[in-house]
């Protein structure tokens, strides 16, 4: 069983591959990702590429309305793949696994290309509290505070 911090890891991994299928970062994500998970095996290494490759795939051909279940579903997959790679090595060889992912993630942060998405257009925000609570929310842009 992982510690919650290896579980993190491989979540935010996950999360990075969803993200980053059909940007700039993809190539180098999935090179990266595909031999770490090879394990220096060229036939098994080509096999995580192609499972990266239906994963880009399913998400890019998403209807709108599916796009968000696909994405959560390619996640979870993902998520499932990295923990059972986690779990197949120990000691040394898991930290050096978990650092990889890190890594992975990483690099597509300081590109930009998986954590922040842009948005041209308007958005409406709506909170409601209750009793003595407040709501502060704010995107990009003014706060407006008012007591309704």
């Amino acid at each position: 069983m992982l510690t919650e911090a290896l579980a993190a890891v491989a979540a935010s991994c996950s999360t990075a591959v969803v993200q980053a299928a059909g940007t700039d970062a993809w190539a180098s994500l999935r090179h990266r990702l595909a031999t770490l998970m090879g394990d220096g095996d060229a036939q098994r290494a080509a096999a995580e590429l192609q499972r990266l490759e239906r994963t880009a795939q399913l998400i890019a051909d998403a209807l709108p309305e599916q796009s968000a279940r696909v994405r959560i579903l390619q996640e979870g997959s993902w998520q499932a793949r990295l923990e059972d790679l986690l779990e197949s090595r120990a000691g040394a060889a898991r930290e050096a696994v978990a650092e990889e992912l890190r890594n992975i993630v990483a690099s597509l942060n300081e590109d930009g290309a998986s954590t922040h998405k842009t948005w041209s257009g308007d958005v409406r925000q709506v909170a409601k509290a209750s009793g003595e609570a407040r709501v502060y929310q704010l995107g990009q842009g003014e706060m407006h505070i008012s007591g309704s």
